[in-house]
């Protein structure tokens, strides 16, 4: 009976871990590879109960989805190497869910984290006169903002003098972009981006999105850096595509373990990390990441600081 459960949870385990594997997330597999850190905790148990259970083949089988689980998790929970030196650029993101997050709040959150750019989602015309009214001008007074009253509006803010300010076509939401020079004198693309989560059996809205965030990312030269609500985890494959192609996570160099992000400020902690703040070709790594509550939005706020 006890080899039965086990070989049973071998099972349920190894169906998100193939399809992680596979980079295949067809129908409610999507869901279930973006709780890849809970399927994780669940191979670990699976391992002990068919320890158990004595079953050799079911231990066997259980051991290499434990092993495989746990060496997809554990780098998050390694910083690249090297000491952080000076701060030199600080990136911020906040879905403010169709603009009702605190506006104060992320003034607040600016001015504390002495955030250098941040990229708002979900962003309506009113989010914008409110944040305004709070002080955000102030502290980040170049921008670019495509507000929405609907999920697509989405803004750029940043202390550094932006240039060539553009909107990138072809997404659901509207994505946006600026050349600033970090203290370095290095200039540094800033993105601003909200693709689409996908469907509960159709992903194809979130797959065509990605493929043109790719392609137009692929065409900027130098160093880029994106942020936002991505409505994927680093576990499946549109994020691990764009890993591919040269960016890395923030939360992944600081070492900062999975730090879940939606959805927030429901009475429970969040259960994934979709809100991300990706660079490829900078010079600095990320060396902090830190995740911050906006009252009456359904995400955390992130801020990563390269050093």
């Amino acid at each position: 009976m006890l080899s039965t459960f086990a070989a049973l949870l071998c099972v349920g385990v190894a169906l998100p871990t193939i399809a992680r594997a596979l980079g295949a997330e067809p129908g409610v597999l999507a869901i279930a590879t973006a709780l890849m850190p809970f399927v994780t905790v669940a191979a670990v148990v699976t391992l002990l109960v068919a320890f158990v259970s004595r079953n050799r083949t079911v231990i066997v089988v259980a051991a290499v989805l434990a092993v495989v689980n746990v060496a997809w998790q554990l780098p998050l929970y390694v910083a690249d190497p090297g000491d952080p030196g000076t701060p030199v650029l600080r990136v911020a993101a906040s879905n403010l869910k169709f603009g009702s997050g605190d506006a104060q709040a992320v003034v607040d959150l600016v001015r504390s984290q002495r955030v250098d750019v941040l990229a708002l989602e979900e962003l309506t015309p009113d989010a914008v006169r409110r944040l305004h009214d709070a002080g955000l001008d102030d502290l980040l007074p170049y921008s670019i903002a495509r507000p929405d009253p609907s999920f697509s509006g989405t803004g750029l803010w940043s202390r550094l003098p932006l240039q060539n300010t553009r909107e990138i076509s072809g997404l659901a939401a509207h994505a946006v972009a600026g050349q600033l020079r970090d203290p370095t004198g290095k200039v540094v693309t800033v993105v601003a981006v909200h693709p689409l989560a996908p469907g509960p059996y159709d992903h194809s809205g979130r797959d065509e999105d990605y493929s043109v965030l790719r392609a137009a990312l692929a065409a900027i030269p130098g160093p880029v850096v994106v942020a936002g609500d991505f409505n994927a985890t680093r576990d499946q494959a549109p994020f691990r595509d764009l890993e591919s192609d040269g960016f890395r996570d923030a939360a992944d160099q600081a070492g900062a373990g999975n730090v879940a992000t939606f959805p927030a400020n429901r009475g429970a902690r969040p259960v994934v990390a979709i809100d991300h703040v990706v660079a490829r070709d900078l010079a600095q790594r990320a060396t902090v990441w830190v995740a911050v509550t906006i009252p009456r939005s359904d995400h955390l706020a992130v801020v990563a600081t390269y050093s």
